[in-house]
């Protein structure tokens, strides 16, 4: 809503401002899907690969079908990885690293990791595109991974030794 004033002090009528939003629509008339920003959830950087939490698309008519990695992280600031055996679990060991250009399926790129370089902190990012099942591609969406450094908590520990003992384990 917004009303107008003149020069003279006198206001207008209270009207209204609409600005319709629609879908863009392809070529054969569909609408490409939309990729959405996500931040992750803070990163240990002494954690090795942690899963940060998968690419994020909707597809208004239709289904997303896959994602591409358009760009990673710095090796400076990381690894970032999938698990192949998507929606299956996977152990570190079977983690496949992602790269610029990658094609994943949706089911990949709902179990993504990323693994922190040793003493890097600060935030890592890599964007990502959707494609959906008419091979409409989104916008490009920014994936941000906060890292940080929690240092370890020594824990007090007492303990009673008796007296004249001798050598005693702890």
């Amino acid at each position: 809503n917004y009303s107008a004033q003149d020069n003279s002090g006198n206001v207008s009528n209270t009207a209204n401002y609409t600005i319709p939003v629609v879908a863009a629509v392809g070529a054969a008339g569909q609408t490409p899907p939309l990729a959405n920003n996500v931040t992750a959830q803070p990163v240990n950087s002494s954690n090795g690969p942690t899963a940060i939490p998968g690419l994020q698309a909707s597809d208004l008519d239709g289904t997303v079908a896959s994602y591409t990695i358009v760009t990673i992280p710095p090796a400076g600031e990381g690894v970032l990885s999938y698990c192949p055996l998507a929606p299956a679990a996977c152990t570190p060991a079977q983690l496949v690293a992602i790269t610029a250009g990658q094609s994943l399926t949706p089911d990949q790129a709902a179990s993504i990791y990323f693994d922190p370089a040793p003493g890097f902190t600060g935030t890592s990012s890599f964007t990502y595109t959707a494609t959906d099942n008419s091979g409409n591609t989104s916008n490009t969406g920014n994936y941000s991974i906060p890292v940080i450094n929690n240092p370890p908590t020594a824990v007090n520990i007492t303990t009673t030794v008796p007296f004249n003992a001798g050598t005693t384990s702890i």
